[in-house]
Formats: C-alpha cells, structure tokens, sequence
C-alpha cells in the first residue's frame, strides 16, 4: 500500500475489512469481531449523498484509496495548510473533477465551511493523534466541539489513533460542550 509509512503494520485491508477487538475501558474487556469500514462508518461503497470528512488530511493517500475502494461520499479533505490544498487539490484533480472528492483549507477547530448537520461520518487518522502528543488538549475539545456540531444526528466520528484510549479518552471528552458522544466504541485492530 502507498501509504504504509503512514500506518506501519496497518494496511488498506485491514482498515475495510477489520478483525478487531472491541476494548471497554471502564472494565477492560475485550470482545473479538470482524467488520468493515463501511459498517463503521454507516457509509458503503458506492452509496452517493453520504458525505465524509477526513481531516487533517495533509499528503495522505487515505481519500485517494477510499475513492478507489468505492467511496462516493462525497469526500471532504480538510487541511489547515494553503500549500497541502494546493498540492493535494493538483494530486486528486480526476477525483475532484468527478465529483467524489472535495479539498478545502478549513481549521479543524472550527470547520467553518461546514454547515451543522452535514456530514455522515467524519474520519480522522492522525490529526487528533498530533494534538495529543504536543499536550494541545484544548485544541482537541475544539475539535470534538466542531465535528460535532457539522455532524448529523446518528453520524459517526472514527479516530485512527496510535495513543492508548485510556489516556486519550478523558482528554477527547474534557472541554466538550453541553452534550455526550453516543456509543463510543474502542476497536483495536490486529
């Protein structure tokens, strides 16, 4: 795969086609399954007018490989860097030119170019990650607080993280605003 730098032992396959446990990190638990990312996420391949954001998306490939895989969304990419837009928008111009795929220059604390409501799933596979390891908690309440606000009642916020959830978890939820994130659910993949 093109972006296992990105994702060491962890490829494309094992991301749509996962073999995971499911970790309850009140009671440390595990549960063992299989699933897929189009389960996860409540968006299958081929399905049009199921809008997804992957943000912080920098020079990663993960868009260009969902668009492969069947993704429609459309795909929203979100970086905070004029130049990664530019670059990713020159890179991604046949999927962006068939509709599939979008680039935009937004701050993922604010999604400013998102209405409420929009998105069916958001995906994250680094950003939150970064956050967490500059000790930038702030940043990810505001972060939690913004993808909340654009995504729609039932939508789906999954986060890729290398971090140990027992650690992560309490700062993801600290700083959050008047509401609770529904079924969170902690998937180690193997």
């Amino acid at each position: 795969a093109d972006d296992v730098y990105e994702w060491g032992q962890i490829d494309i396959e094992h991301i749509t086609n996962q073999k995971y446990r499911t970790l309850h990190p009140d009671d440390g638990s595990q549960l063992y399954r299989c699933g897929t990312l189009s389960e996860l996420i409540k968006v299958r391949e081929n399905e049009d007018s199921k809008p997804v954001l992957l943000l912080g998306c920098g020079n990663s490939k993960f868009g260009e490989i969902l668009a492969q895989h069947g993704f429609k969304g459309p795909l929203f990419q979100v970086d905070v860097a004029t130049s990664v837009v530019q670059s990713m928008s020159e890179r991604c111009e046949p999927w962006i030119k068939r509709g599939i795929m979008e680039i935009i220059e937004d701050d993922a604390t604010q999604l400013s170019a998102f209405e409420k409501n929009t998105i069916v799933a958001t995906i994250d596979k680094g950003l939150v990650d970064a956050l967490f390891c500059a000790d930038e908690y702030n940043q990810i309440s505001s972060v939690m607080n913004s993808v909340h606000r654009v995504t729609r009642p039932g939508g789906v916020f999954c986060i890729f993280s290398f971090s140990q959830p027992e650690y992560l978890l309490p700062k993801m939820k600290s700083g959050l605003q008047s509401y609770e994130w529904e079924d969170i659910e902690v998937r180690e993949l193997d």
